[in-house]
């Protein structure tokens, strides 16, 4: 019984917490109800231990009350069926002919007890009880105490056990319902207040942290938040804007008082703004409207502020991306560049969005919304066909064709179709993009290797650069490749090779032997391909030697890095490094000083 007042008090304190509110009328008639489900749980739990476990307890053993009994089994091992017969406390007998108790149980003292209590209660019919069965047994004629009262143990234990669940479940309800009534909560809150006022930057800011953390408990507190919010310490203010995204609801009450902020002069004020409104209004109803309005202000800070918050809105429903989508007609190019850059992220609409973005007049807002498909990943698929045609835009084609690479293999079939188009650039641009394919798409090194061939340079070149990508296979189309006519051909092979590595020891030969080319970075490129294609120093120092005497200081530094990479193992270039510290050119002097911490 010691839970009761525990219980009552919780129960009184919640529906004291919740009455003065707006939900106190349904959460009062809720709980209501309560005692009358316990009380029915408790009166069903009474009459199940009573009947299964009740028993009555024989406090002292006296001859003044005789109950005779007989006993006798119905079968082995079962139920004993105990006739009593009970006398009263001096003998008499309670009733004429005595009181006549016939029980069923395994335990005569049991049965015998009750003849007793029935000894007590003469107008009571003698009834048949059944009690569980006992290993305790007795002989056939016991002494008992007549007037001895029943103790249910089984109630006592149950009462307390549905007095727990009561306490429990509404302790708990009051743990997750609004504290701000709590006494102790409001006198804390008082004091944080007061800590707000307090001229040391530290206080305040502790303050709004503890605020902060008493979530939507600290409703009231909302007003003098915002008041820190908006106060000249940058860093109370980027607390305050915390504390203040933690409150919920309580702080949509003053959504217009921050939708004015979206305005601020500050951009610190204008972005933290924002970023609350979509903290405690996730659905946008209050947040979007705002952030769409700023959108007009005549100031192009705030315009582009309020665009980058709409993009930061997270998933939103099909009729907010679609009103947020009407905006990609807004005269401001910079505002389309943040919208369509922040689409990408609301879903399928978002991305349809950032499409129709690939096709704006202005060439920033074409490249947000590649940049913005290319943070998708994979996630952009359904945008490849607009990104493949998107690929000849002479100003983004470049950031397409990034971003079809990091769509990664559903961008793989169109890619290889694109290396069919009719301008060229489209076609450099699909086989750069290949190269990152290259290990996901089987596909990739048989559409390139007829690309070598191709009439344009730059094709020819991306095309060797992404070859390398593909392995050994490709070794003997790049090998090939180092004799082609233009230089941009050459190095691009030679890198290609690089990129293969040791698998492609078997051209070392024909790289040495550029390294005598016309073209400075056709030189460079073969001399820097030597350490990844397995070369041994001792093979390759007389080519190196002559190319460390070439006029072009490109050369120059590329032997002087090569030979920081094969390491001690080149020591017997070490007169190269020393020299090379005396060059007229910086670069060179720096790559000797390098090599020579590497080498020696």
């Amino acid at each position: 019984m010691l839970f009761l007042p525990l219980c009552l008090t919780d129960f009184s304190a919640f529906v004291h917490q919740f009455a003065p509110t707006g939900q106190g009328l349904a959460t009062v008639c809720m709980l209501g109800a309560l005692p009358l489900v316990f009380g029915a749980g408790y009166v069903a739990i009474l009459v199940f231990v009573r009947r299964r476990y009740g028993h009555c307890e024989v406090s002292e053993w006296t001859p003044a009350a005789r109950a005779r009994g007989r006993a006798r089994n119905r079968s082995p091992g079962g139920p004993t069926t105990v006739e009593c017969r009970a006398q009263g406390e001096q003998g008499e007998s309670a009733k004429a002919g005595g009181v006549r108790a016939v029980v069923e149980c395994a335990h005569p003292r049991r049965a015998v007890e009750r003849a007793g209590r029935l000894a007590d209660h003469p107008s009571r019919s003698p009834p048949a009880i059944e009690v569980p069965a006992s290993r305790s047994t007795y002989s056939h004629r016991t002494v008992v105490q007549s007037n001895v009262q029943p103790r249910l143990r089984g109630h006592r234990y149950a009462c307390a056990l549905w007095l727990l669940v009561l306490g429990s479940v509404v302790g708990s309800a009051q743990e997750t319902g609004p504290q701000s009534g709590d006494p102790r909560d409001v006198e804390r809150i008082d004091g944080l207040l007061a800590r707000l006022r307090s001229t040391d930057p530290r206080a305040r800011q502790a303050a709004v942290g503890e605020l902060g953390q008493l979530g939507p408990r600290a409703g009231r507190a909302v007003p003098d938040l915002l008041e820190a919010f908006e106060s000249a310490d940058e860093m109370t203010c980027l607390a305050a804007a915390g504390a203040l995204a933690r409150l919920g609801e309580s702080v949509l009450a003053h959504a217009q008082r921050l939708s004015a902020l979206l305005r601020d002069g500050r951009r610190i004020i204008r972005r933290q703004s924002g970023m609350i409104l979509l903290a405690v209004d996730p659905d946008g109803r209050t947040s979007i409207p705002a952030l769409l309005g700023a959108l007009n202000d005549p100031s192009r800070d705030v315009r582009q502020d309020a665009a980058d918050m709409v993009g930061r809105s997270g998933r939103l429903s099909e009729a907010w991306v679609s009103r947020i989508v009407e905006e990609l007609h807004n005269p401001d190019p910079d505002v389309r560049a943040w919208l369509v850059r922040g689409l990408c992220a609301l879903g399928a609409n978002g991305i349809r969005a950032a499409t129709l973005g690939l096709k704006d007049s202005d060439p920033q807002v074409r490249m947000q919304a590649a940049y913005g498909l290319g943070d998708l990943g994979p996630g952009a698929a359904d945008a490849v066909p607009a990104l493949i045609l998107a690929l000849g835009d002479p100003e983004t084609g470049q950031a397409v064709a990034d971003t079809l690479a990091r769509v990664g293999p559903p961008a793989g079939p169109g890619l290889i179709a694109a290396l069919r188009h009719p301008d060229a650039p489209v076609r450099a641009r699909a086989s750069f993009a290949l190269r990152y394919l290259a290990k996901e798409v089987p596909e990739v090194m048989t559409a390139l290797e007829p690309m070598l061939k191709d009439p344009s340079p730059e094709v020819r070149h991306q095309a060797a650069r992404s070859l390398g990508w593909c392995g050994a296979g490709a070794v003997e189309h790049l090998e090939a490749a180092l004799g082609d006519a233009h230089p941009s051909v050459r190095w691009g092979a030679a890198y290609g090779l690089s990129l293969i590595g040791p698998a492609a020891r078997q051209s070392l030969g024909a790289v040495l032997r550029l390294i005598a080319d016309p073209d400075e970075f056709v030189q460079a490129s073969a001399i820097w391909a030597l350490p990844a294609m397995g070369a041994v120093p001792e093979d390759v120092l007389p080519s190196l030697r002559r190319a460390s005497r070439d006029p072009s200081p490109t050369v120059r530094r590329a032997v002087l890095e090569t030979l920081e990479r094969f390491g001690p193992s080149a020591r017997d270039g070490l007169d190269l490094i020393e020299n090379a510290r005396r060059d007229p050119d910086e670069n060179v002097r720096g790559a000797a000083e390098k090599a020579r911490e590497r080498v020696r």
